[in-house]
């Protein structure tokens, strides 16, 4: 049977839904008391993955991302979702060869670290496109300003980049045990 009533709703889709309906109520906070509205989070974000655009990632592209928990790699994880690509995390305590594995064999694009490991990226022997998480606001603004763009509606802001088609589910034969004990009971 068909699921009909289902429909895929990507990340970045629902926090823009959520900052145009309640822009001013809080997204996150975190223990030291930093709070993130919707409206904050979205238009962050939104900046970031036009700036992850603009820096040559394309749509379907893997980027790796070496930061901290907090709400930095929110801001960036949200951001590829928006912009349509994948996010490969890199722990943030592994060593530059256990990082190179994963980015290696992810065939990452891009890889978004924080300053204090820049020594560590330095390590690499994949060489993605770098980005300093100290430089995405000033990507961000100069990405925004260029984009030509009429926000809200812009690919990037609304997560519409890339549409997937929606998985269609049916359980109907759908395996050769289900088959066979379907066409035994008849």
């Amino acid at each position: 049977m068909r699921n009909q009533g289902a429909s895929f709703v990507g990340i970045g889709r629902y926090v823009s839904s959520w900052a145009r309906t309640q822009p001013d109520a809080p997204a996150l906070e975190t223990a030291a008391g930093a709070v993130r509205t919707y409206a904050e989070l979205d238009r962050r974000s939104s900046r970031l993955a036009h700036a992850l655009l603009a820096q040559g990632c394309a749509p379907g592209d893997r980027v790796g991302i070496w930061l901290g928990n907090g709400l930095e790699y929110l801001d960036v994880y949200l951001a590829c979702a928006k912009a349509g690509l994948v996010v490969v995390p890199v722990n943030a305590r592994f060593t530059p060869a256990e990082a190179d594995f994963v980015l290696g064999d992810s065939d990452a694009r891009a890889l978004v670290y924080c300053s204090e490991i820049a020594e560590q990226v330095a390590a690499l022997h994949h060489r993605p496109l770098l980005v300093a998480s100290d430089d995405l606001p000033g990507l961000a603004a100069q990405a925004s300003a260029s984009c030509g763009c009429a926000r809200p509606r812009c690919s990037a802001a609304t997560g519409a980049i890339r549409r997937r088609p929606r998985p269609r589910w049916s359980t109907a034969g759908s395996t050769p045990a289900t088959s066979a004990r379907s066409a035994a009971a008849r």
